[in-house]
């Protein structure tokens, strides 16, 4: 089966991916940017010194679930719990 080009990637907002995940009985637990700002700054963190980089892994593991850096990671991670029934 061939797959147009508009099945074989899909993009969503963040609240789209909550919905759907509450609509199949999924809590969530949250949401992480897992690429966060890095790449739009991929050049600046390839150079950076090992001390520069532990820098940017603390800042970036301590923003990775703010809201406001998540609308520019190119990749996200929704962690959640199936509910059982009646929960």
């Amino acid at each position: 089966m061939v797959l147009e080009s508009s099945e074989i990637m899909r993009a969503f907002y963040i609240d789209e991916i909550e919905t759907i995940m509450k609509n199949n009985s999924i809590e969530k637990i949250t949401n992480i940017s897992t690429s966060g700002v890095a790449p739009h700054f991929r050049d600046i963190i390839d150079n950076l010194s090992d001390e520069e980089f532990e820098i940017w892994k603390n800042y970036h593991y301590n923003s990775c679930e703010r809201k406001e850096v998540q609308g520019f990671s190119t990749h996200m991670l929704f962690i959640g719990k199936k509910l059982e029934r009646g929960e």
